[in-house]
Order: C-alpha cells, then structure tokens, then sequence
C-alpha cells in the first residue's frame, strides 16, 4: 500500500516569498560591510608585519620560554631561530638539555627548517633581496642533494656579503668586541639574528687554536678540515644566512 504525499510546493513557495526580504536585507548587509571587512583586513596584516619585525612569527607560539636559554642558544651555541624554525620545533630546542643535544634535533628537523626557510624566502619584498635569496637556495639545494661542505662556504659567504655590505658597524658583531652584554626578548628578531652572528664570528687564528666543530665564518673560511666542515653546520650556514636576510628585509635595509 503506498503512501500519499501531499503537495508542499505551494507552502514551499509561501515560506521562501516570505524570508525572501530578509534575506535581501541580510545581503545588502554583508555588502554594505565589506569595505570594513576589507580595511580591518589590512590594519591586522599592517600590524601583523609590525610585530614580525621584532617578534618573529615563528615565536607567537612559544609557550613561556626561558629567556636564559634563549640566549645561551642565540650567543653561545650560534644557533639562528628567528624565523626559520617552526615554533613546535623551538619548544623541543628549549627543552634540550645540551648544545649537542640541541644540534641533533635541529639535523633530524632539518626537512620543516629549510621548508621554513624557503617560505621565508619567498616572502622577500626589498628590492635587491632575491639575488641572495637564490644563492641560500642553491646552497639549500646543495645540501640536500649531499653537497654539504658547497652548501656550508655558499651559505656562510652570503651572510658574510650581506653583514659587511647593509649592517651598520658590522665589526661591532665579532667577538673581539666580547660576548653581547645584553639580550633583549622586547627586540627579540634583532636580539636573535645579532647573537647568532656574533656567534658565528667569533675569534679564530688558523693554526693557533683547535678548529671549531661549532659554524665558525673564521675557520669555514680558512681551514677545510671535517671537524668544522658538517652537515649540521651546513644547516645552521643555510639558517643564518637565511634570518640575517629576512631581518635586514624586515628593516628595509638592502636598496640595491
């Protein structure tokens, strides 16, 4: 036995003439809110960009970090974390208890870092920027494909090029100033890539000391040898040129 149905069409109809108004009304509405949409859109990307300068996006993450840590991370151990490694990935270097235990995790994490890196490097918008930005990809590059040690010299004389040429006393970075004094977490970008830097250019004399395992732009540059030359420190070559860009990207400071 089937069963009947009635005809709803004509109620159907009834209902949808019925809210036909306020749906008119609701429309005319949104559009006549989109312009506001649309200007607060770009006040938050404006504010967005302001605090990426001196909070790095990859830090708004971060629970609760130790400042201490951060610093002995930044100045001691070289290690650039403004903006090239994930935020996820900068809770697991916090809770490290060792530099070496650190330089492990960033190795095993290097795939989401040099991804990190890419995006960054894409994001570039100062005239002049994307010539270095393709030489670190090349180095990337070369990394990737087993190349270290042409990664680590490529990587390392980018940062070198881009110190001495757009950072204002550049000198004033290597360690025969002494070890930075301060480390400010309300300028955190500069703070950070400043640390690395410095860290990176400390005191060498070839044949007077042992050759660092740590990145060294003095011993990369004037002794080839395993102890510096590194797959890690190809990583962290790739990472520093890589925040030193986007930090003088961020300050506007490459004009040719």
């Amino acid at each position: 036995m089937g069963i009947s149905v009635p005809d709803m069409s004509g109620v159907l109809t009834s209902i949808s003439e019925s809210i036909r108004p306020v749906s008119e009304m609701a429309r005319s509405v949104i559009e006549g809110l989109a312009p506001t949409y649309e200007r607060l859109r770009r006040q938050f990307q404006d504010i967005a960009r302001t605090l990426d300068k001196r909070l790095p996006a990859n830090w708004w993450g971060v629970d609760d970090p130790d400042w201490d840590v951060v610093a002995t991370m930044a100045i001691d151990e070289g290690l650039p974390l403004a903006w090239v490694v994930p935020s996820d990935d900068i809770q697991r270097l916090l809770a490290a208890d060792s530099g070496s235990h650190r330089r492990r995790i960033l190795w095993q994490r290097r795939a989401p870092i040099l991804t990190a890196c890419e995006r960054e490097l894409g994001r570039l918008q100062m005239a002049g920027s994307e010539y270095f930005a393709e030489r670190i990809r090349e180095a990337a590059a070369a990394l990737d494909s087993a190349h270290p040690a042409a990664a680590q010299a490529l990587a390392v004389n980018v940062a070198d090029t881009l110190g001495r040429h757009y950072l204002p006393r550049f000198k004033h970075h290597s360690s025969k100033n002494g070890r930075p004094s301060t480390f400010d977490p309300e300028l955190l970008a500069s703070a950070l890539v400043l640390g690395a830097l410095w860290a990176n250019y400390r005191s060498y004399e070839g044949g007077k000391a042992p050759i660092p395992r740590e990145l060294s732009r003095h011993a990369t540059a004037h002794d080839v040898s395993k102890r510096q030359y590194s797959k890690i420190n190809a990583l962290i070559a790739v990472m520093l040129a890589t925040s030193l860009l986007c930090w003088l990207d961020r300050r506007a400071a490459i004009t040719r």
